[in-house]
């Protein structure tokens, strides 16, 4: 017998404010499993372990930020091709570019349109 928890996508949330972290867990627990990394760097490890469905990551974290974390999640041959999300609440234009060039699927604006958010994280899923 399948459970339904193993039968859900898995998205890995990195942020390292965890008020956003909680948010994700609420908005998409019912959808998904949602696994969780507070830096770029708990993200690689993270991708490596849980080997999630899907990554939506915040640019400017600690240890290290979402662009670098996606260049070495991108070198990886296990996963190395996982939808990535970038979000940040930089306007920025050179920011949206860097993460176009480290590999991102993907950009969002936060704060964090939860429809747009929901539509782009099935696009990718559904693919």
């Amino acid at each position: 017998m399948v459970s339904l928890a193993t039968s859900k996508k898995k998205i890995l949330a990195v942020d390292d404010q965890q008020e956003m972290l909680l948010l994700y867990r609420m908005r998409l627990g019912q959808e998904y499993e949602v696994v969780t990394a507070v830096d770029g760097k708990e993200a690689v490890e993270r991708t490596v372990i849980e080997r999630p469905d899907l990554i939506l990551m915040d640019v400017m974290m600690p240890r290290m930020n979402g662009l670098e974390a996606c260049r070495r999640i991108r070198q990886l041959s296990s996963n190395g091709d996982v939808p990535i999300l970038m979000a940040t609440s930089c306007r920025e234009e050179s920011v949206r570019q860097e993460a176009w060039a480290s590999g991102c699927t993907d950009f969002l604006s936060k704060p964090t349109d939860w429809d747009l958010l929901a539509d782009k994280i099935r696009g990718q899923l559904d693919r």
